[in-house]
């Protein structure tokens, strides 16, 4: 349910009109960022002001480049998401409401939900149909998984603008302050930053660190438990071997397509 309200959120922001004191930012071929938009976003996700821009101006180059590929979305592809996101919600009632609380019409849902599954077909053309995994990838990559077992934690995260407000959070810390956390999660040590990692080791389950850099922001982490890694039997080994190499592939062609269209979709940036 989370995720989905944080979907609904997102694409409320995608697809609200512009108010009369908005203003355009950044215009993606035929396509406009406003201020109202990056601002949204940036409350929603505690993220910086450029990072966010940045995202946006990707999500728009992909939905500007799905309409010059031709790329269409039938009613019944988006009549079945919203049937989808509408069946995560006890009643319908509960559905429109939460639309109405996000000035979201149903009508401006979809437009959005067009807009994400054009540029998901876009991807799954341009990108993983570029991706190729060969059996003697994926039999290396699971020695190496072999050999990388470690550790797991169990975390709690909370970020931060300032290591002011990291401090002031961790004060007096208690149940109700770590229910402003995440949702606790467990993690491989080699998922994790090295600054994370770094920091687990100076800290007790059940006590929360100290707020600590992590790029521009500060991470408030509680470690909740953890155990060693066990050896996975054969079929998950494979499953998490050809999953590490997807992603690996996945992010190098996906860098690879964004250049490309980088050389050929114009980006204008308001003074």
């Amino acid at each position: 349910m989370k995720k989905v309200l944080y979907m609904l959120a997102a694409l409320a922001i995608a697809s609200c009109p512009a108010r009369s004191q908005d203003r355009s930012v950044i215009t993606v071929g035929n396509r406009m960022i406003f201020e109202s938009e990056i601002r949204g976003r940036m409350e929603t996700d505690k993220r910086p002001y450029e990072e966010v821009a940045k995202e946006l101006t990707v999500e728009k180059m992909l939905a500007y480049q799905a309409d010059r590929e031709g790329i269409t979305v039938t009613r019944e592809e988006v009549e079945a998401e919203v049937k989808r996101i509408n069946g995560t919600f006890p009643d319908e009632a509960s559905f429109i409401n939460s639309l109405a609380r996000q000035n979201l019409s149903l009508a401006g849902l979809k437009v959005a939900i067009e807009d994400r599954i054009k540029r998901n077909k876009l991807i799954r053309q341009k990108v993983i149909g570029r991706i190729d995994i060969s059996q003697s990838e994926i039999i290396d990559e699971m020695k190496q998984v072999l050999s990388n077992l470690g550790n797991s934690y169990n975390l709690r995260l909370k970020w931060f603008q300032s290591k002011e407000e990291g401090i002031s959070f961790t004060e007096g810390f208690n149940p109700a302050k770590e229910g402003e956390m995440s949702e606790s999660q467990w993690f491989l040590d080699r998922q994790l930053l090295p600054e994370v990692l770094a920091e687990i080791k100076n800290v007790r389950i059940g006590t929360p660190s100290s707020p600590f850099p992590v790029g521009e922001r500060y991470l408030v982490i509680l470690l909740k438990d953890s155990k060693q890694e066990e050896k996975p039997g054969t079929q998950e080994l494979f499953n998490m071997a050809r999953n590490n190499i997807y992603q690996r592939k996945f992010s190098k062609q996906f860098d690879l397509y964004l250049k490309e269209l980088q050389s050929t979709i114009p980006v204008f940036y308001s003074e």
